[in-house]
């Protein structure tokens, strides 16, 4: 058996306010899988078990986050939502308008924005940004770019405005992940 005591940030037990009223049987039933199978495998101890232990723990982590962020009570607008970030993803090079993506979702761009922000807690256009920035860090650590290089890669024509925005958003710059 596995046991957890939630603590709020205030010192007070139990759920945060935000997760009051979470039924555990309403968890998808992947969820519930993992917490039973992280028992058993902190009890057996078997060689590598604490980085097994630890693997479940973070996908019940990514499940529970996921579950968070895109849960919008009976929203039909989600999976478009959806659509919407794996197509910036996929297209990280790219700048997509407000008014592109509103329609894209088939929504007006005042309500897209409202939706969006709902959704992922960020406007879009600092959505868009972290993405291009995650790509542009990746490609830094990997090797594969210089600085202008990741910049041009990941849809920034101006690499001094690239420079600012990546310091101002991960907060050092992007020349501290160049692979020496």
């Amino acid at each position: 058996m596995v046991a957890f005591d939630l603590e709020s940030p205030s010192g007070e037990p139990g759920f945060p306010p935000s997760y009051s009223g979470v039924n555990p049987s309403s968890y998808p039933h992947q969820l519930i899988e993992l917490f039973q199978t992280l028992g058993p495998a902190w009890a057996g101890k078997k060689p590598g078990y604490l980085l097994h232990c630890r693997s479940i723990i973070m996908e019940i982590l990514y499940h529970m986050i996921r579950t968070r962020t895109f849960s919008l009570p009976n929203s039909p607008h989600t999976p478009a939502i959806e659509n919407i970030i794996n197509l910036m993803q996929e297209n990280y090079s790219r700048y997509y308008s407000v008014q592109e993506l509103a329609v894209m979702a088939g929504l007006s761009t005042s309500h897209f924005r409202l939706v969006f922000k709902k959704v992922t807690g960020q406007s879009i256009l600092d959505y868009q940004n972290q993405i291009k920035l995650g790509k542009a860090k990746d490609l830094l650590l990997s090797g594969e770019c210089n600085v202008t290089e990741a910049a041009l890669h990941t849809g920034f024509g101006n690499v001094y405005y690239f420079s600012r925005l990546f310091k101002q958003v991960m907060g050092c710059n992007p020349s501290d992940y160049l692979r020496k």
